[in-house]
């Protein structure tokens, strides 16, 4: 069987010749070490961060895309990984001014409004941490939506480059693209929408339509382009529990997502949601009542445990992921990585609906030797029948 297989028969809760294997990325040090050479790969801070906004700001992003998928696509293949994801860049990328170093400042020149990013070597990260809506809070997210309404939804700023391109170099691959419920949690103006949640509801509601609208029309684009699985990941929770209220929830994400997954379903698409931390007073409406069909991440620091959700939600719901990267993979040993992937095999693989990945990403944390040794377990432990 190829990957585009055995990721299909995942979603189908059958058994393939393998457990399937996949990441989200795997960062550009680790990628760089299994390929020997320098690889653009990954969401670390600087190939995702840095490296990108010097190739932007020197007119180079066609070259910076192209460069980037056909590095990960040799990484996966070096791998044998089974899905691989297709990025949906913008044709006209933003404007972006420098503002130090290691800091950017992205505009929106038509309307004023303004976003900057840091990069921190020590840690390889890239993020938000300013803008013009945390600033000026509520009336500026009033002028952002309105904005937004008065703009028709178009695809004449997304670029399908790299999903054509993968499914013309790897047809044996499973591809996946991006869709979700735009919800800004891990963004600098955070604290305002949830603000607006509470104080004004009908504005959060606005700002998410006008996204969902622009969401829809990208994702049957994607759909209409064969893609084979589509999956989320706005993050609304954390270590401890959920960041907004049940109550919340089902008002703002859930219709929503619905509407996204019944599309996918009307393609015969299967949709995954990746979500960090834990689950807890969400777990039923998210898991059992949003359309989904798999659920990533299942992050063990957060207290999730992938063997109660396989007994409760095995039937309906594909797991991926676990293996733990905030321990296991980054400190431990090769032979408790190796027993850590065997029991997951053990337990979750059988009767499909599993698919072996870490609990969030390969990230340059991770010591090239642990994901190596991980790899290894899958390829010789994973076979079905599984014993």
């Amino acid at each position: 069987m190829n990957g585009r297989e055995r990721i299909r028969c995942a979603f189908a809760h059958q058994e393939p010749d393998r457990v399937p294997v996949f990441e989200l990325d795997v960062d550009s040090p680790v990628a760089s070490e299994i390929c020997g050479r320098p690889m653009w790969s990954g969401l670390d801070g600087y190939v995702n961060g840095k490296l990108r906004n010097e190739m932007l700001m020197a007119g180079k992003a066609d070259e910076y895309y192209q460069r980037k998928i056909e590095d990960e696509l040799e990484v996966y293949r070096k791998l044998e990984l089974d899905m691989i994801w297709a990025p949906l860049p913008p044709v006209v990328p933003s404007s972006i001014e420098r503002q130090g170093e290691n800091r950017w400042r992205r505009l929106d020149l038509a309307h004023g409004h303004w976003w900057e990013y840091a990069y921190m070597p020590v840690l390889n990260e890239y993020t938000e941490v300013d803008s013009s809506l945390c600033r000026n809070g509520l009336p500026e997210l009033r002028r952002l939506v309105a904005e937004m309404e008065a703009e028709d939804a178009s695809l004449a700023n997304v670029s399908f480059k790299q999903l054509d391109w993968l499914r013309e170099h790897a047809p044996d691959l499973a591809v996946f693209c991006w869709a979700d419920v735009a919800i800004p949690t891990g963004s600098s103006w955070s604290p305002v929408f949830m603000e607006a949640m509470v104080a004004e509801p009908e504005l959060a509601d606005r700002y998410l339509a006008a996204q969902h609208r622009q969401q829809l029309l990208v994702l049957e684009a994607c759909l209409q382009r064969d893609v084979d699985v589509v999956f989320g990941g706005m993050d609304f929770c954390g270590t401890r529990g959920p960041m907004i209220s049940p109550a919340h929830y089902r008002r703002f994400l859930q219709p929503r997502f619905l509407e996204i997954t019944g599309l996918c379903h009307r393609y015969g698409v299967p949709y995954f949601r990746h979500e960090d931390g834990r689950l807890g007073a969400l777990e039923e409406d998210f898991i059992l009542h949003s359309g989904l069909d798999g659920y990533h991440a299942i992050e063990p620091g957060a207290g999730m445990d992938i063997f109660y959700l396989k007994e409760r939600y095995g039937r309906q719901l594909t797991l991926l992921g676990n293996i733990d990267c905030a321990n296991t993979l980054v400190f431990g040993s090769e032979a408790e990585v190796r027993q850590e992937v065997l029991e997951k095999i053990r337990r979750c693989a059988p009767g499909g609906g599993y698919i072996l990945s870490s609990s969030n990403s390969i990230h340059s944390g991770v010591p090239t030797r642990n994901y190596r040794a991980m790899l290894q377990a899958a390829r010789e432990c994973g076979s079905y029948p599984v014993g």
